[in-house]
């Protein structure tokens, strides 16, 4: 399931650095503790790999060890409304207070010929594990 979401998720960035020039910055919603700074896309066109990094800082006090992502896309498909979200896999970190970091969260990752571009693409923090065992995780609400 989590390699179904991975390959949904590049392809619909793939369609979308492709019309793009070969980089998009994703627009991305952060957490209270942890900050997205950004959040480049590049493709290979000739390879058709995609590799995306995330570039984060943590602005809270204490020691940042995990963090799980979301990646929410939504646009018109053939006259119809599409939304996705696709949870990705925590990824390990060890991030002290004030504290930045680029991460790369998919390198090389081949993709299928595009079957569909959505044009809103969002990447956004879901939750924080910290390095003493609290943790913090977004609600359905935000």
């Amino acid at each position: 399931m989590k390699r179904l979401l991975v390959i949904v998720f590049i392809t619909g960035l793939f369609v979308s650095v492709l019309a793009q020039g070969g980089e998009l910055n994703l627009r991305t919603e952060d957490a209270p503790s942890l900050r997205i700074l950004s959040a480049p896309v590049k493709v290979d066109r000739a390879k058709r790999n995609v590799k995306v990094w995330l570039e984060v800082k943590n602005v809270g006090d204490k020691t940042i060890k995990e963090f799980v992502w979301q990646y929410r896309a939504q646009g018109i498909i053939r006259d119809y409304n599409v939304s996705s979200a696709a949870e990705m896999p925590a990824v390990s970190v060890v991030l002290p207070p004030d504290a930045s970091k680029k991460l790369m969260l998919i390198e090389d990752s081949s993709v299928p010929q595009a079957f569909w571009d959505l044009t809103d693409r969002e990447i956004r923090i879901v939750s924080v594990t910290f390095q003493d065992g609290s943790a913090w995780k977004r609600t359905k609400d935000d």
